[in-house]
């Protein structure tokens, strides 16, 4: 009987973790695309880090399901650098940066780009508002913190920010990464300050 317990627990492991195939969506129509970006004020730069994007598709079979996806690729950081004008009011001036070529990268880095969650839903009317809303269970697809696709239906997917305190900063607490989580599995998208101070002092202030 001592033997059942450990049993049944591996059994229902491997059946949360036996994932349903992820979904299918070669053929499907993106409808949005939003990047994951992080935007830091130093004393004399301003950084932005791109760590991934996410994407809504809509099936053109069936124009009530969805299929959000976020991928994350390795970190792409924007420099821009501030110069100080004036005397008793100093005005402050933010250098230009190569925008086309900042895309450039982007739409590289989308070719590179690795998935890890995956959330279907599906669209109604509502009677009475006429608005869309929810129908069905929302199913999610989650790579871990270990590497493994864990299914989940019915969850909601959390997004949280994290921050910490970086000395360089005008605010000295910036927003550094953000994590995706379902249930008791987590995946976190995260820029770290040394890649940022290496930027500064390679010199590619003023540019991408």
């Amino acid at each position: 009987m001592q033997l059942l317990v450990p049993l049944i627990c591996s059994l229902f492991l491997t059946l949360h973790l036996a994932v349903s195939p992820l979904p299918h969506i070669e053929n499907w129509r993106e409808i949005q695309r939003t990047n994951y970006e992080f935007k830091i004020e130093g004393e004399k730069i301003i950084y932005t880090a791109y760590v991934g994007f996410e994407i809504r598709y809509q099936n053109p079979e069936n124009p009530k399901e969805f299929v959000q996806v976020i991928k994350k690729f390795t970190p792409i950081i924007s420099t821009q650098k501030i110069y100080i004008e004036g005397g008793e009011s100093p005005n402050k001036i933010v250098s230009s940066y190569n925008k086309k070529e900042e895309q450039e990268k982007l739409q590289k880095r989308y070719t590179e780009s690795d998935p890890i969650v995956y959330i279907k839903y599906h669209l109604a009317k509502d009677a009475h508002t006429q608005e869309n809303i929810l129908s069905g269970e929302v199913e999610n697809w989650i790579l871990n913190q270990e590497g493994i696709w864990v299914y989940e239906k019915g969850e909601l997917l959390h997004k949280i920010l994290l921050s910490e305190s970086a000395d360089f900063a005008v605010k000295k607490n910036v927003v550094t990464g953000i994590k995706f989580s379902i249930g008791n599995n987590y995946h976190i998208l995260k820029i770290y300050q040394k890649d940022l101070l290496f930027e500064f002092s390679s010199g590619a202030g003023g540019g991408i």
